[in-house]
């Protein structure tokens, strides 16, 4: 038997997920990014997005860093700068931190809230363009 405390226990869960259905995302979005509570995703992990990835961390934003190099996402994650301008102090830092980790697997995008893509584009100049 159902008792009438039983169903207005399910009638406030209902009205719960239909309220988070119902959300903007847009002020969502913007509500994690004021509280840090967002996951940048930054493709590419060279010259412009390993200064993006400090940047962020920095102000405790957490990234997941992609690149198809294996070696480069072997040492990021082991906290070493595939860069010499950039400290491995500071990548590591933010690996001990737990604000970065870096892949290969680009299935794992789904696990970020923005996609930052930093990687290089073919120029007029380059052979086959």
């Amino acid at each position: 038997m159902v008792t009438a405390g039983a169903i207005a226990n399910m009638q406030k869960q209902v009205s719960k997920r239909t309220e988070l259905r119902m959300r903007d995302p847009a002020k969502d979005l913007a509500a994690r990014i004021l509280n840090r509570t967002i996951r940048v995703g930054i493709i590419g992990m060279g010259y412009v997005g390993l200064p993006l990835m400090l940047a962020s961390v920095a102000k405790n934003i957490r990234v997941l860093g992609f690149d198809i190099d294996k070696e480069k996402v072997s040492a990021l994650n082991k906290g070493k700068s595939p860069l010499k301008h950039f400290s491995d102090a500071k990548v590591a830092a933010a690996c001990r931190d737990r604000l970065f980790e870096a892949t290969i697997d680009m299935n794992r995008l789904s696990e970020v809230d923005i996609i930052i893509i930093c990687v290089p584009h073919a120029s007029r100049s380059a052979p086959g363009t």
